[in-house]
């Protein structure tokens, strides 16, 4: 009776009523785990591959139902003592001790990962970069990360860094560090496209939950990132408008990760009333297909932007609202103003940005990548990483 009670308690809580939506909406696996030389704990975000390096096992969308039962006994023994790991870690663990992995692999904003090194020192644990982080929560960054952390916890043996420029906001993990840019980018294998049908792509970054005002989406009431959305987006509309060029839409809801937080007709819909009906484009496509279709990629505030500039898409930043700081431009560089950045609003100015990134020669554009601040790592199909994994199995 005493363990229905803790049971029925556990469930009628808000964390374990987060937990068991999550577990419903994954698929319960009842056979044992193998053992693997690999662990990716990333739910599949960063594609990574290792086939023909050494066995790997990517945890996705499912929950094995032995090791879940192990951790859910487990965490009922600790009720009522100072124990602070959820039953999200407890599973980790569980998985670790039947999977006896060499090696592990996982994104900094997944708790769980850096108990590891606690509870299992031989493992091999790398970390790597999940989002740009903004300077301005540099001292709330390791709570954010890792809520029920002390900082002494936040261990792991190699930290993958998109960008020097990160790795003073993340000091507090204990790691090596390594600068390879973004992991998911580097997997990522894209087919350039011969063809451009696009002048200009926006990358969207419209969530579901963008306020309107009974149903008009007012930039003064809006956050900020969607009045730099809605602001730019409409500028970049009277320039196609004006010149006879087209603009399309990067949306967010074709992001995979994204989906949770938008869909694709309430994103249609928004830019449609944002731009009062003027003519734009969508695909059913990722954005990074889309970029292969653009001559001219335009983002605010979007990771994606650093992302396709590594692999020498030409793309313009812009900051419409420099003033508040934490963009990451401001992180990259001190000079306000580049070949293709702006931190500014004055309409005339992102215009002749556009004209000149659409006008000048591909060798020109390389010329200028190479001499960006924003430039990022790229490491096509993560070699780098994958022979540093390569090197630690065969040890």
């Amino acid at each position: 009776l005493f363990m229905i009670k803790i049971f029925f308690s556990f469930l009628t809580n808000w964390p374990g009523r987060v937990f068991i939506k999550r577990i419903l909406k994954k698929k319960i696996i009842f056979s044992e785990l193998k053992q693997y030389d690999l662990l990716i704990i990333d739910e599949g975000w960063s594609n990574l591959d290792f086939e023909h390096i050494c066995s790997f096992k990517v945890i996705k969308n499912e929950i094995y139902f032995n090791c879940l039962l192990r951790a859910f006994l487990k965490s009922l023994s600790f009720i009522g003592k100072k124990y602070r790991y959820s039953l999200a870690n407890l599973y980790l663990q569980e998985l670790v001790k039947k999977t006896k992995p060499k090696v592990i692999i996982g994104h900094d904003f997944r708790e769980s990962i850096f108990s590891i090194k606690k509870h299992f020192p031989q493992i091999f644990t790398i970390i790597y970069q999940f989002s740009d982080h903004d300077i301005l929560n540099k001292k709330v960054l390791s709570q954010a990360i890792g809520p029920n952390l002390n900082l002494d916890e936040f261990r792991c043996d190699l930290y993958l860094s998109k960008h020097e420029a990160f790795n003073s906001l993340v000091d507090f993990i204990k790691a090596k560090f390594l600068i390879v840019g973004s992991v998911k980018n580097n997997e990522m294998i894209m087919k350039d496209s011969d063809k451009k049908i696009y002048d200009i792509m926006m990358v969207s970054q419209y969530r579901r939950d963008t306020y309107s005002f009974k149903g008009i989406y007012n930039p003064k009431m809006t956050h900020v990132k969607d009045s730099a959305l809605i602001y730019v987006t409409n500028i970049l509309s009277s320039y196609c408008e004006k010149k006879n060029k087209k603009l399309c839409i990067a949306r967010t809801s074709s992001r995979k990760e994204k989906q949770d937080h938008t869909n694709k007709s309430d994103e249609v819909e928004f830019f449609s009333k944002t731009l009062n009906s003027k003519k734009f484009y969508v695909e059913d496509i990722d954005s990074y297909q889309l970029s292969n279709k653009s001559k001219l990629i335009v983002t605010t505030y979007s990771t994606i932007g650093l992302e396709l500039l590594s692999r020498g898409k030409r793309v313009l930043f812009i900051d419409p609202f420099h003033f508040l700081g934490g963009h990451i431009v401001n992180m990259l560089t001190k000079e306000a103003e580049g070949p293709h950045w702006y931190c500014g609003n004055d309409p005339s100015v992102i215009e002749n940005k556009i004209d000149y990134l659409l006008s000048i020669s591909d060798r020109e554009w390389e010329d200028v990548v190479k001499k960006s601040p924003l430039k990022m790592e790229y490491d096509p199909g993560n070699k780098r990483l994958k022979e540093l994994v390569k090197n630690k199995i065969n040890a």
